[in-house]
């Protein structure tokens, strides 16, 4: 799965006692500060009638700290309640586009675990639904990411063609939306690759393998050394060009496949899956 990192905010600081503990924790990674926040928030939705004007600012704070500490510990009881909140905050009028996208990225962490299909689907709509509210361009381009993910991992599953197209539409909009990261930029490049190769896969299209290939290049150009995603773009690049020397013939393309093996192989340490498969 390619997952872009998760940019949190956290919002109206002074309506809201969690929110002092929760940025401490983001700050300096505090697990009782954590926990101190998701406490504070509880008790108060608990208790708070359901509309205080003060509820939706303190719950997207509680999405916010759920998602932290299932990052942080792993516990499902963090991942099943961020979705079960999340699927309120999305029902509210207007929904905040932060809430409805933690929601996606929580449904599509469960369908990696569980591998449910409702989930995927749930990952499906939310993102999109996200990236369609408004906020700023960062959040956009995350949201389109997700989705060209998303859209991605359910062709892989079902075989959809036209989540294919979508995916590629996603992706190509996230590049525009999302600033020069080169961690963003990376994954995102990754993403679009995968989708135009599994273009070519299904229609024999030469230009999308050709792109798909000059994404990989760029990306195993780019990224330093033992960055994570400098050996799936170099072994992506191996295979790719062996399938495009026999396409092309070209004694030159077979002589960059085989340099671009040896530097997959090289890159791969002893023992991980892959090495020695290029």
């Amino acid at each position: 799965m390619i997952v872009l990192h998760v940019r949190l905010s956290v919002t109206g600081g002074g309506a809201d006692p969690a929110a002092e503990p929760l940025l401490h924790h983001l700050r300096t990674g505090d697990r009782a500060a954590l926990d101190q926040a998701i406490r504070t928030a509880r008790t108060y939705l608990r208790t708070a009638p359901p509309g205080d004007p003060g509820r939706s600012v303190r719950a997207g704070n509680l999405l916010v700290a759920l998602l932290a500490r299932w990052q942080l510990l792993g516990d499902r009881r963090d991942l099943d309640a961020l979705i079960e909140l999340g699927v309120e905050r999305a029902a509210a009028e207007p929904p905040a586009a932060q809430d409805v996208r933690l929601l996606a990225i929580g449904y599509r962490t469960r369908f990696d675990l569980d591998h449910r299909p409702a989930d995927l689907d749930g990952a499906v709509a939310m993102f999109a639904r996200a990236a369609g509210l408004p906020q700023q361009s960062p959040a956009v381009g995350e949201a389109l990411a997700g989705l060209g993910a998303a859209l991605s991992e359910r062709y892989r599953a079902a075989g959809r063609e036209q989540d294919l197209t979508r995916a590629e539409s996603a992706y190509r909009q996230a590049l525009d939306g999302l600033p020069a990261d080169p961690t963003d930029l990376a994954v995102l490049l990754l993403g679009l690759a995968e989708v135009l190769h599994s273009v070519h896969e299904l229609t024999g299209d030469a230009e999308a393998l050709e792109e798909a290939l000059e994404l990989w290049r760029e990306v195993s150009a780019v990224v330093p050394a033992g960055h994570g995603a400098r050996l799936p773009a170099l072994h992506n690049l191996a295979q790719g060009l062996r399938t495009w020397s026999t396409l092309t013939g070209d004694p030159d393309d077979r002589e960059e496949m085989l340099r671009v093996n040896r530097a997959s192989l090289a890159a791969t340490p002893a023992g991980q899956p892959g090495h020695g498969d290029c």
